[in-house]
C-alpha cells in the first residue's frame, strides 16, 4: 500500500483529556498529534468540567482515575489511557494497546519495561507473564525504553551497557518481581538493586521504617473539626481558562445525609465551602449527583447508589475541600460510607498491630474497628490476630509462641474492600519480604464495588447508562487478550518459592531438597512463546481423579522440561502432581521416608506406592489397576510399625490423631518448627512455638471425658499420654536452657509436662497412633549420663 493510501493513525478515535499539572505542559502537543492524524477532540463542559457527550468518546487521556465520570467510562467500555499511549502510537505508526498505558493503579507494572540478563528460563517466563498481565511490557534487547533489567550477575554485558548508556534503567534481582507478584503491590526496588543489593547483605535484618503516602487524607472515615478554606481562596477560573485550576465541586449538587448528624453551624460552614468551590447543597436526593453519608444504609444511600450517583463520606468531602481537587471516593477505603454493624465474621476477633507507625497505624486501627473487630493496643494470649509490617518485633515472637494468626495489612484491607473475612491461607497475607517495610504500600487497596453492591444495594435497576452490559463486554474483551498471560502468571505463582525458585534449581540441587527428600517442585512449561497452542491442549485432559505427590525421587532434578512432559502425560491419565500434603491421594516414594512431605502426607491416608508405579504410568501411558502398597520391611522393623496398619488407622483418625493435644515446639528443633507445625496441624493438633517467654498460659489438654467419642481415640494412647502438655525439642545448648522454664511453667499452672525428642512426634505421625516410651524423654540428667558414658 502506498504511503498516501494509508488511513490516518487516529481515524475513528475521539478523545477527551482530563487536565492535571503533569498533562498541562504537553496539552497542546497531545491535542495537535490527535487532530493532525485524523482524531477528534471533545473539550470538557465549561460549567462543571465534565466530559460532554461521553457516549461519543472512544478514549480518555488521563494520568489518573480520579475524575467523576471514571466509573461510567468503564461501564461504557471507553479506553482510559495515559499520554504515553499517544506517544507510543505515533512511534509505532499504529494504535498501541491501551492496557500497557492504563492509569489504573491495579495495573501496577504499567510503567515497567523489563529485559533480562542471564536468568533461568522458567523465572523469565514467570516474570514476563506477570508483567504483561499487570500492564507492563517486555523487551528482549536492551533499549533506552527499558526501565528494569533483571539479572543475578552484574558481570553480564547487558548490565555494563545499562550502566553506561541507559542511566534510567534499574538493574534488579528477580526477587523484586517475585515479591511484587506475591503481594499484588509495587514495592520499592532499592533493597533489590545492583550494584550492591541490600537483600544479599542483610537478609534477616529489620527493615527501616517507611512512609505511607497512599493514606494521606484517608486515615479515618469520621473526621474531626472543619475543613480548611485555604485551598478554595483562589477565584473561580474564567471560561477561557476552564481546563486549568479545576474547581472541586463546580456545577455539582450535593446531598448531605441526616446520618451525619451535623449541627446547624457545621452545615452552614460546609454550605459556604461547597458554594465557594462551585457546588450547591440540595435536600432532594433525586436532584443530587453527589451523596455524602456516614453509613451504607438508609433510603437515600440506596437510591443514590442504585442510580449510579457519586457516593462518599464526610472524610472524602473534607479531603477534597482541603485539596480543591476531585478524587475517586472508592479509591480509598475510608472515603466511602462504612458498614453500620461491621463485617460478618469479625465480631469475636481481637486484633493488635505491630511495626506500622504514624498515620498508617491510625488508619489500620480505624479499619479494624469498622470491620467490627476489637482493636487492642497491647497483645495478650486471647488475641486472635496480629497485623504486622514485618516479623521483627517482640509482638511477632509472642504471636508465634501463642499461636496467634500473624498477617500483613493486606488481609484487613481486602476483607474490608470485599465485605467478607478473607482466608488466612492466602499467601498474599503472610508474605513479609526481607528488607521491605510493608507500610510503603499501605492504603493502596480500593473498594470492590461489585461486592458492595451485592450486599448493600442489590438488584440495581437496569438503565441504558448503568446496566453494566458495556463493562461486561469490555471485561470479556480484556480477558480474551490477557488470558494467556494471566494463565501462565497464575501457574507460576503456584510454584513453591515463587518466580525465583528456578535460580536455586539451576545452580544448587541441595537447596530444593526437603530434609534429604530429593522431591521435585513444580516447574511450568514455557508457554509464553506460543500461548495459543496451550489452549488447544485442554480438551485432551481428563478430569482430575487423583492428586499425586512424588518424594525421595530425583528423576526431574535440574530437568524442568522432562518434568513438564511427565506432568502432561499424567494429566492425560487424570492425575495432577501436587505439593499440597493435605490433598494427596497417591504418594510415590522409593521407600518409607522420615521427611516432611512423606510424614505429613500419611495423615491423609493416601495410596503409598513404589516409584515403579510412576515408571509404569509414564512408559505405558496407563495406571496399574490394582497397585501394590509400598513394601519396605527393613524400615518397618526399625521404626516399629507396619505401613498398611498405619494407613488404616489414618483412615479412621480422619486428621484427628492429635485432636485436643497442645504441643509446643522449640524454634531450633531438628527439622525446623515449620515442619512439625505442618505435621501436627494436619493431624488435628494445636501447635505453639516455645521460646521461654514468661507469663505464658499453657492450654489444658482435652480430657477424654470432655471429648466426643471418636475413632481416633483408639490411636491416642492411654489417658496418661494425652494428659500432658508436650515440648518437642532438640538438644542444643539454647534449647536445653528452655527445659527448666517449661517444667516450672507447667508446675505453676498444675499441668503435667513432658519434654520429648522429635522421634516421639515422627513415630506418632508415621504410625498414626500415640504410644509412650521412656526412650523419647528428654532431661538434663539423661544428657549428662549419656555424655559420661
Amino acid at each position: 500500500m502506498d504511503e498516501d493510501d494509508r488511513r490516518p493513525l487516529f481515524e475513528g478515535v475521539t478523545v477527551a483529556i482530563i487536565p492535571d499539572e503533569r498533562i498541562e505542559a504537553d496539552f497542546d502537543a497531545i491535542l495537535s498529534a490527535i487532530e493532525t492524524n485524523g482524531g477528534k477532540y471533545v473539550p470538557l463542559r465549561v460549567p462543571d468540567q465534565q466530559i460532554d457527550k461521553i457516549a461519543t468518546i472512544s478514549h480518555i487521556i488521563s494520568n489518573h482515575i480520579d475524575f467523576p465520570q471514571y466509573n461510567e467510562a468503564i461501564e461504557r467500555g471507553i479506553s482510559i489511557v495515559k499520554p504515553s499511549w499517544v506517544e507510543q502510537s505515533l512511534k509505532r505508526s499504529k494504535l498501541a494497546g491501551p492496557r500497557q498505558h492504563s492509569p489504573d493503579p491495579s495495573q501496577y507494572f504499567q510503567d515497567v519495561v523489563v529485559s533480562f540478563a542471564e536468568i533461568p528460563e522458567g523465572d523469565k517466563d514467570a516474570i514476563v507473564a506477570g508483567v504483561l498481565a499487570l500492564g507492563g511490557q517486555y523487551s528482549s534487547p536492551l533499549t533506552r525504553f527499558v526501565t528494569h533489567l533483571v539479572t543475578l550477575d552484574m558481570g553480564h554485558n547487558k548490565c555494563s551497557i545499562a550502566q553506561d548508556k541507559v542511566r534510567t534503567c534499574k538493574i534488579v534481582l528477580p526477587h523484586w518481581f517475585d515479591v511484587c507478584l506475591k503481594l499484588g503491590k509495587l514495592i520499592r526496588e532499592e533493597p533489590y538493586m545492583f550494584p550492591d543489593p541490600p537483600l544479599l547483605r542483610f537478609a534477616s535484618s529489620k527493615p527501616s521504617n517507611s512512609e505511607s503516602p497512599h493514606i494521606q487524607g484517608a486515615i479515618t472515615a469520621i473526621p474531626s473539626g472543619t475543613p480548611s478554606k485555604t485551598a478554595l481562596d483562589s477565584p473561580p477560573p474564567s471560561p477561557s481558562n476552564a481546563r486549568k485550576n479545576l474547581n472541586a465541586f463546580m456545577g455539582r449538587k450535593i446531598k448531605l445525609s441526616e446520618d451525619l448528624e451535623l449541627s446547624s453551624h457545621m452545615t452552614e460552614t460546609l454550605d459556604s465551602l461547597i458554594n465557594h468551590g462551585g457546588g450547591v447543597l440540595t435536600n432532594n436526593i433525586h436532584e443530587a449527583d453527589l451523596y455524602i453519608g456516614k453509613y451504607r444504609d438508609g433510603s437515600d444511600y440506596v437510591t443514590a447508589a442504585r442510580a449510579g450517583k457519586e457516593v462518599a463520606n464526610l472524610s472524602w468531602l473534607y479531603h477534597v475541600i482541603n485539596r480543591n481537587k476531585y478524587t475517586n471516593p472508592v479509591s480509598k477505603l475510608l472515603h466511602y460510607p462504612v458498614p453500620r454493624n461491621g463485617i460478618p465474621g469479625f465480631e469475636n476477633m481481637r486484633i493488635s498491630i505491630s511495626n506500622y507507625n504514624g498515620d498508617a497505624r491510625v488508619y489500620l486501627e480505624n479499619l479494624i474497628t469498622h470491620c467490627g473487630a476489637q482493636f487492642t493496643k497491647t497483645m495478650k494470649q486471647d488475641n486472635t490476630h496480629l497485623i504486622t509490617a514485618h516479623t521483627h518485633s517482640e509482638k511477632c515472637e509472642a504471636a508465634q509462641e501463642w499461636n496467634i494468626n500473624m498477617i500483613n495489612h493486606l488481609w484487613i484491607e481486602e476483607s474490608y474492600a470485599k465485605c467478607a473475612v478473607q482466608s488466612l491461607t492466602n499467601p498474599r497475607y503472610t508474605t513479609f519480604p526481607s528488607q521491605s517495610h510493608l507500610g510503603e504500600v499501605c492504603g493502596q487497596t480500593m473498594l470492590d464495588m461489585t461486592k458492595v453492591e451485592q450486599i448493600y444495594y442489590p438488584k440495581r435497576r437496569a438503565s441504558p447508562h448503568n446496566s453494566g452490559r458495556a463493562s461486561k463486554a469490555k471485561a470479556l474483551d480484556i480477558l480474551h487478550h490477557q488470558a494467556d498471560d494471566i494463565a501462565l502468571y497464575q501457574r507460576e505463582m503456584k510454584r513453591k518459592g515463587g518466580v525465583t525458585h528456578g535460580v536455586r534449581r539451576s545452580s544448587r540441587a541441595e537447596d530444593f531438597s526437603d530434609h534429604s527428600d530429593g522431591e521435585t517442585q513444580y516447574q511450568p512449561s514455557k508457554t509464553t512463546k506460543k500461548p495459543k497452542h496451550h489452549a488447544l491442549e485442554s480438551p485432551e485432559l481428563l478430569p482430575i481423579k487423583y492428586r499425586m505427590m512424588v518424594t525421595g525421587d530425583d528423576r526431574w532434578l535440574g530437568k524442568p522440561k522432562d518434568e513438564d512432559v511427565a506432568k502432561f502425560q499424567l494429566r492425560k491419565l487424570g492425575i495432577q502432581l501436587t505439593q499440597n500434603v493435605g490433598e494427596v491421594d497417591i504418594l510415590v516414594a522409593p521407600k518409607i521416608l522420615r521427611t516432611r512431605k512423606f510424614v505429613a502426607a500419611l495423615a491423609s491416608a493416601p495410596l503409598v506406592v513404589h516409584t515403579k508405579y510412576l515408571d509404569t504410568a509414564l512408559k505405558q501411558g496407563k495406571l496399574m489397576e490394582i497397585p501394590p502398597i509400598l513394601q519396605d520391611r527393613d524400615t518397618e522393623e526399625r521404626l516399629g510399625f507396619r505401613l498398611k496398619d498405619a494407613l488404616e488407622r489414618a483412615r479412621l483418625n480422619q486428621h484427628q490423631l492429635f485432636r485436643g493435644w497442645p504441643i509446643f515446639v522449640t524454634k531450633d528443633a531438628p527439622g525446623g518448627y515449620d515442619t512439625f507445625r505442618e505435621i501436627i496441624e494436619l493431624n488435628g493438633g494445636d501447635v505453639y512455638l516455645y521460646q521461654g517467654r514468661t507469663g505464658l498460659t499453657l492450654p489444658k489438654p482435652l480430657k477424654r471425658q470432655d471429648a466426643t467419642a471418636t475413632r481416633e481415640g483408639q490411636s491416642q494412647g492411654d489417658e496418661d499420654s494425652s494428659d500432658h502438655v508436650y515440648l518437642v525439642s532438640g538438644t542444643s545448648e539454647a534449647e536445653v536452657k528452655l527445659w527448666k522454664a517449661f517444667h516450672s511453667l507447667a508446675e505453676r499452672q498444675a499441668v503435667k509436662a513432658r519434654i520429648v525428642k522429635t522421634d516421639w512426634l515422627l513415630n506418632a505421625a508415621m504410625s498414626q497412633r500415640v504410644v509412650w516410651d521412656e526412650k523419647w524423654m528428654l532431661s538434663e540428667e539423661l544428657l549428662v549420663s549419656q555424655r559420661d558414658r
